[in-house]
């Protein structure tokens, strides 16, 4: 999988979004906390956009581009875009801490999609228990064995989950492992 190299203006983007970044810790140090409390960096970047158009250094900035400053001033820069120069930063809040919070509020809002489209949402445990029949060849071979187990524990018998559901679960679950395996071998 190669990377795709970036223009001189993307990269020149990139570089006064890091900037922002850095001067937003200053600026509005209150966006951590607002973040921890789940507000998505889209509603802190709409909410303080008026504001920054005010501030020299931010005349003219879209919310695209504050939304990655303000991504930067919460976790943090690690240096990748500076080759030549070291250049890093410590965020508002631990690295770890941000990406748990990022993860968190995705894994949230995805529900809400779902449950808005008239679906019902994959719990936890419901995942564990198909991943745990698929593993035995006599649920792997008819996927409408493991639907009536899945509706019969946790839907009380209704025909919540179908072949297709279940088969578009599968498909996307071994997606997310490829994509998982992929990032790992390239770390």
């Amino acid at each position: 999988m190669s990377k795709r190299i970036l223009s001189d203006k993307e990269l020149h983007l990139v570089h006064l979004n890091i900037e922002h970044g850095f001067e937003l810790k200053t600026l509005l140090p209150q966006i951590a906390e607002e973040y921890r409390q789940g507000k998505t960096i889209q509603e802190i970047a709409e909410k303080y956009h008026p504001e920054l158009q005010r501030v020299s250094s931010f005349r003219g900035i879209s919310v695209n581009g504050l939304k990655m400053a303000i991504g930067y001033a919460i976790g943090g820069y690690d240096g990748r875009f500076h080759k030549h120069e070291p250049y890093s930063y410590e965020g508002l809040m631990p690295y770890e801490e941000y990406l748990a919070i990022r993860d968190k509020n995705w894994k949230l809002r995805s529900r809400q999609i779902v449950l808005n489209a008239g679906h019902t949402p994959f719990e936890e445990e419901e995942v564990v228990l198909i991943k745990e029949l698929m593993r035995n060849p006599l649920y792997r071979k008819d996927l409408s064995n493991v639907v009536q187990v899945i509706n019969e524990t946790f839907h009380q018998g209704e025909n919540i989950r179908t072949r297709k559901t279940l088969s578009t679960f599968l498909s996307k679950d071994k997606a997310k492992t490829r994509k998982r395996e992929l990032q790992l071998q390239e770390a």
